[in-house]
């Protein structure tokens, strides 16, 4: 379930990104590679090493922290994203 529920999460972040039209190439950079990133993780059949877990979360804070103002959306999504790869054990 939850994995189903990240694909839906990462989904919902594809459409935001395309929504949004006031965020800047750099941003929607960063938030595509974190996306692609995330996703890589879930078709894998090994688990992430624990430096990938911490990086991915470290680079999901930084985005909700620089988008928490002017991106609200983004900014829950994200932190359901990262819930739900907490319940996934990532």
């Amino acid at each position: 379930m939850p994995r189903r529920q990240l694909r839906k999460l990462l989904d919902e972040l594809d459409l935001e990104l395309d929504r949004v039209h006031q965020l800047d190439d750099p941003g929607r950079e960063k938030l595509t590679a974190l996306r692609d990133e995330i996703e890589e993780v879930l078709e894998r059949t090994t688990p992430p090493s624990k430096e990938e877990e911490e990086g991915i979360f470290e680079r999901l804070r930084d985005a909700r922290d620089e988008f928490a103002v002017e991106h609200p959306q983004l900014t829950r999504l994200l932190n359901r994203i990262a819930q739900t790869l907490s319940n996934l054990g990532i």
